[in-house]
């Protein structure tokens, strides 16, 4: 397995470990990677837009927490797309870099334990967590 399809797969399974939070497809290409995502409260559509806005992540449609059907809704869908674009030392892009804002965030909040998150932060070049 390539060490790009790898990411992709171990950044899917984190989104799968946020709360409330379901991925219903992947995919990849020469430039870019996509995720087709489910939440099923306001709250974790919006623990999913915090982290993609933190790691530069596309999440369409965007939430308008002015919508007056905002919280009438509770299953929402967003496409996530992310770039495969390496800079600096982030050889994945921003797919890399929404890994590392998602292990930062599941560590967090206890759902992912030191050594696990920094072994992932250690092979994406993330500042480690409890350091």
């Amino acid at each position: 397995m390539s060490s790009v399809n790898q990411t992709l797969n171990q950044v899917s399974a984190l989104l799968r470990s946020l709360p409330g939070v379901s991925v219903e497809r992947q995919g990849i290409n020469a430039t870019s990677a996509t995720f087709e995502v489910t939440t099923s409260s306001a709250n974790s559509a919006h623990t999913l837009q915090t982290i993609c806005e933190a790691a530069n992540a596309a999440l369409e449609p965007p939430l308008l927490l002015r919508d007056p059907d905002f919280n009438s809704e509770t299953t929402r869908t967003f496409a996530l797309s992310v770039s495969l674009e390496p800079f600096e030392n982030i050889r994945h892009g921003t797919l890399q870099l929404l890994g590392i804002h998602l292990v930062w965030h599941l560590h967090t909040v206890g759902a992912l334990p030191q050594d696990a998150a920094n072994e992932l932060l250690h092979y994406w070049h993330g500042h480690r967590v409890g350091a």
